[in-house]
């Protein structure tokens, strides 16, 4: 089943560009944290292995200044001491220990350091080393290897520490500039919303409706006025369109007005027995186009929306009761009058081509149902197509129409198709629409068969105070 497309939401529209804004401040604020983060931890890393490196130096070089050489040419401490404080080893030029911290043995990485010759760092297992050639006189040989050692635990407890404040800062930060966006924005689109809303609920009718931002010199007040300037045009265009359809329907009246006048006269002649029935079909045609003529013109001059109703129910019980022939018709109405915001003539030219259009071809019935919400509804089945609307659906078990020469179901009003099998009403379905489109309201197909469905809204009224035919 083919639905009609209706009109596409603006507010979610900015609500978008809204979300894809804050989306981006975020993204960009939490990429900086990150970026801020990974700079602050390479940082401290870069410190915490400068600062051990040089608490290791000062310790060995504070070993090397206890160290001395016995008799026999061999490594001792100062005073005969067997141990040195802290985590420090030394070695003798073979790589035999010769003092160290506690009476633990080395562990592997000190013992992989004792036989280096140059000064090297190391850092195993969450702990830094540092290996110096022992000289112990001027200009003399490395006559051993001296070892410290220490824990990087501390170290990496403090920058750890470190980096969740800032991820904490950072999240804050993001969470902030999402909010400050949002608000910043909102409060910059408000003016382009409140554009859009009194866009959306424009038409023909408003034609004097500016947007009159507050004068000011930012770019929304210049696309403001640029606008303004716009409708004023367009305004202008269609006043003038307006005032030709009117000039004209006047025009056409006049020499229809002769054409029917000279017809009834010709049916009274007596010897126009034979073109009886061609002068009657000419006074029909006449009638036709002349009340297609009236249509014209009340929609030139407005005649409806506000200040303008009828009763829905009592319209489609009329234009069907002037239709009661085969096919059989099926009304589901709401309880009670439903108002709609229009003149009556006008409901009639929306409803009547719909209505002749199911009745001829239709095979055996035609259904009409109403179905109403909001001011004016006194019941109804439900609530369909939002408040304030009037839907009436016409739905005919005829063959259906044919859509394969067509590239979308709304050519059927601007071709004058309808199916195969019958020559079309196009023209008559396509007034409609106009009529309906003037109203505020719609004409669609919603189905194009099993059954063809034709569907109508319009804006609900609210009740009259009698319920009077205007």
């Amino acid at each position: 089943m083919l639905r009609a497309s209706g009109p596409r939401s603006t507010s979610g529209g900015a609500r978008t560009v809204q979300a894809r804004l804050v989306r981006s401040a975020t993204v960009a604020t939490a990429v900086a944290v990150l970026v801020m983060l990974g700079v602050v931890s390479l940082v401290v890393t870069h410190q915490t292995r400068d600062v051990v490196d040089a608490e290791l130096a000062s310790r060995l070089s504070a070993v090397q200044t206890a160290l001395a050489l016995d008799s026999s040419g061999d490594v001792v401490v100062g005073g005969g001491s067997a141990q040195l404080v802290g985590d420090v080893w030394v070695f003798d030029r073979g790589g035999s220990l010769v003092a160290g911290s506690g009476t633990t043995e080395p562990p592997d990485p000190v013992r992989a350091l004792s036989r280096t010759g140059t000064e090297r760092g190391e850092v195993a297992g969450g702990t830094a080393y540092l290996a110096r050639p022992l000289v112990l006189s001027r200009g003399g040989d490395a006559v051993g290897v001296a070892v410290a050692s220490a824990s990087l635990a501390p170290y990496r407890t403090s920058r750890d520490a470190l980096l969740i404040g800032l991820g904490t800062v950072g999240l804050l930060l993001a969470v902030g500039a999402a909010l400050g966006t949002a608000w910043t924005v909102r409060r910059t689109l408000r003016p382009v919303h409140e554009m859009t809303v009194s866009a959306a609920e424009w038409s023909e009718r408003d034609l004097d409706r500016r947007f009159d931002l507050d004068e000011g010199d930012d770019e929304l007040s210049e696309l403001a006025r640029t606008l303004d300037g716009l409708l004023a045009k367009v305004a202008t265009a269609l006043r003038g369109e307006q005032r030709l359809t009117a000039e004209l329907a006047h025009e056409l009246r006049t020499p229809l007005t002769t054409i029917r006048m000279e017809a009834e006269l010709a049916m009274t002649h007596p010897a126009a027995a034979e073109l009886g029935a061609p002068l009657r079909t000419v006074v029909e045609q006449v009638d036709r186009l002349d009340a297609t003529i009236t249509t014209l013109i009340a929609l030139a001059r407005h005649e409806h929306g506000p200040g303008h109703r009828s009763d829905l129910v009592e319209v489609v019980g009329r234009q069907v009761a002037d239709r009661r022939r085969p096919p059989e018709w099926d009304l589901e109405l709401p309880r009670g009058p439903v108002w709609v915001a229009a003149s009556a003539d006008l409901v009639e030219r929306v409803l009547a081509p719909v209505l002749d259009n199911a009745a001829r071809y239709a095979a055996a019935r035609v259904g009409v149902v109403v179905v109403a919400s909001g001011p004016g509804v006194a019941g109804g089945p439900g609530v369909v197509g939002g408040p304030g609307v009037v839907r009436i659906d016409v739905r005919d078990d005829g063959p259906g129409i044919d859509l394969a020469d067509l590239d979308d179901v709304d050519d059927i009003f601007a071709s004058g198709v309808t199916d195969t099998a019958h020559d079309g009403a196009g023209l008559g379905l396509s007034l409609a629409r106009r009529v309906a489109d003037g109203l505020g309201g719609t004409l669609a197909v919603t189905s194009p068969s099993a059954p063809t469905t034709f569907t109508v809204t319009l804006p609900a009224a609210a009740p009259a105070s009698a319920p009077a035919r205007t």
